[in-house]
C-alpha cells in the first residue's frame, strides 16, 4: 500500500467516518512518512476534489 493509501484507508478511516476529514488528517501524516523515507523528489502533495454529485453520497456514509 502507498504512503497515501495506508493514512487515508488504514489509518485515519478508523478515527473518523467522514473520508475528507480522513484524507486531511493523512496528508501531514504522508508528508511525515516520505521525509523519513528520504522522498528525494519532493512531498507527493495529495489533493482530494469531492464535487458535488458525490458529496451526499459521502455524507450519508459518515452519518451511518
Amino acid at each position: 500500500m502507498t504512503f497515501s493509501g495506508c493514512a487515508v484507508f488504514d489509518e485515519q478511516l478508523h478515527k473518523t467516518l467522514s473520508f475528507e476529514d480522513a484524507f486531511n488528517a493523512a496528508v501531514p501524516v504522508i508528508r511525515q512518512r516520505e521525509v523519513e523515507a528520504k522522498k528525494d523528489d519532493g512531498f507527493s502533495n495529495p489533493q482530494l476534489f469531492v464535487g458535488e454529485n458525490i458529496r451526499g453520497v459521502l455524507d450519508e456514509l459518515a452519518a451511518r
